[in-house]
C-alpha cells in the first residue's frame, strides 16, 4: 500500500487512489509537454514527475494538488478517475462532496516551542463532506499544520500534519483534556491540556522525556491562548 492510498486517504476521506489510472491521467495531462516543463509549472522537479507518470511514486497530497492546479484538472478526477475532470464543473454534486480545508506551512512544536506567524497559507487540501461528517466535524472550522519536534511522541511524530478544529479567541477556560495548540509566551505548541480544580491548566507531552507545565491562577502568564483542538487525525 502506498503512503496515499493509506495515512492520506484515511484522513483526507478521499475514494481508493486509482495508480494505474493516475499514470494514464498523468500522460493525458502532460501531453507533448516535457516533464521538466510541467514540473516548473506546479513547483516540481521533473524527476519527480517523471515518477509520477511511470507510477514509481505517488505524490502526497500537497503535490497532487500542485498537480491539478497547474494542469487545470480536479485534484479528485487526478487521483480516483471520478468526478469531470475540469476544475471548474458546475457538476452540484461533484461539488458538495468535498470540502477544501485550508493547510498552513506553520510549524507547531511539540517541543519546546517555535516562532511562527498564523498566516502562511500554503494550500488547500480536500477532504470528503461525508467522511467529515461521519467523523462529527461537519461545519466546523478547519485547519491543517505540521508537527515540530518529537514531545508528542509517539502520539504525534515530527513531521505528521494533524487536522486541527480551530477554536474561538476566549477558548482558554474550562476546555474537556485533550491535544491543543496554542501559543504561549509567543511561541506556538501542540501539547496534551488537562484543567485542575483551582482553575489552573497542565502543559502535558506524550513523551515521558518532557517534563510538564503547570500553571496556575497565580503564574498563568497573560500570553496565552488555546488556538485549535486536535481532531486525533492525521493526513
Amino acid at each position: 500500500m502506498s503512503n496515499f492510498e493509506g495515512s492520506k486517504e484515511a484522513a483526507a476521506g478521499m475514494d481508493t487512489f486509482d495508480l494505474k489510472g493516475f499514470t494514464e491521467r498523468m500522460e493525458l495531462i502532460l501531453g507533448d509537454e516535457s516533464a521538466r516543463s510541467f514540473g516548473a509549472r506546479c513547483g516540481l522537479s521533473d524527476t519527480a514527475i517523471k515518477k509520477y507518470r511511470s507510477g514509481a511514486s505517488t505524490p502526497n497530497v500537497e503535490r497532487l494538488i500542485a498537480i491539478a492546479n497547474a494542469a487545470g484538472v480536479d485534484v479528485k478526477w487526478l487521483a480516483t478517475g471520478q468526478g469531470s475532470r475540469s476544475a471548474d464543473s458546475s457538476d452540484t454534486e461533484s461539488q458538495t462532496k468535498v470540502l477544501w480545508v485550508d493547510s498552513y506551512d506553520v510549524f507547531v512544536s511539540a517541543g519546546n516551542g517555535a516562532h511562527n506567524e498564523w498566516d502562511h497559507l500554503e494550500a488547500r487540501v480536500p477532504f470528503s463532506t461525508a467522511w467529515l461528517e461521519d467523523q462529527g466535524l461537519s461545519g466546523k472550522r478547519l485547519a491543517v499544520l505540521k508537527v515540530q519536534g518529537d514531545s508528542m511522541s509517539p502520539t504525534l511524530e515530527d513531521g505528521d500534519t494533524p487536522l486541527v478544529e480551530m477554536l474561538p479567541e476566549d477558548a482558554v477556560e474550562n476546555l474537556p483534556d485533550s491535544v491543543y495548540v496554542l501559543r504561549l509566551n509567543g511561541q506556538l505548541l501542540i501539547k496534551r491540556l488537562q484543567s485542575d480544580l483551582m482553575g489552573g491548566l497542565y502543559i502535558k507531552s506524550d513523551n515521558p522525556a518532557y517534563r510538564e507545565i503547570h500553571l496556575t491562577q497565580s503564574n498563568k502568564p497573560d500570553d496565552i491562548r488555546i488556538i485549535a483542538r486536535w481532531t486525533g487525525k492525521k493526513i
